[in-house]
């Protein structure tokens, strides 16, 4: 959401669902200010179920 970041990705391979992991953009360990109300954000389905980091390493 800027005028001058540019932002980039690579793919090497097949898209995998099974590999595909998000965590939760308000993570409290994070501790991220977004600097945007709550009510002005928009979040697909599949950001909205992501997990906290802390479950994740509870699980590995």
């Amino acid at each position: 959401l800027s005028d001058t970041a540019v932002f980039f990705y690579k793919c090497d391979n097949f898209y995998n669902k099974a590999a595909e992991l998000g965590i939760m953009y308000d993570d409290p360990d994070l501790n991220i200010n977004w600097q945007l109300p709550k009510e002005d954000l928009i979040l697909s389905d599949k950001d909205m179920h992501n997990a906290y980091l802390a479950d994740i390493i509870h699980q590995l």
